[in-house]
């Protein structure tokens, strides 16, 4: 999925996803934005492309890509 397919689409995000992006910030020591983004990418099981090292803290959660290698 590229952000082409979603640009104009309205992603749901429930309470759960709220608490579980909380969740992220305290227990995987990120900050809020890109809790929401791990949290959004999960949801819609997309892979998230970024030098960020902080998203080798979810990597477990969420593919993580490097721009490099696409």
């Amino acid at each position: 999925m590229v952000i082409g397919d979603i640009k104009d689409s309205i992603i749901d995000v429930s309470r759960d996803g709220v608490l579980e992006s909380i969740s992220l910030v305290f227990d995987r020591e990120i900050n809020v934005g890109d809790a929401v983004n791990v949290m959004i990418a999960k949801k819609i099981n997309a892979e998230i492309v970024s030098n960020d090292k902080d998203y080798t803290r979810v990597k477990d959660l969420v593919k993580v890509v490097s721009p490099m290698k696409i």
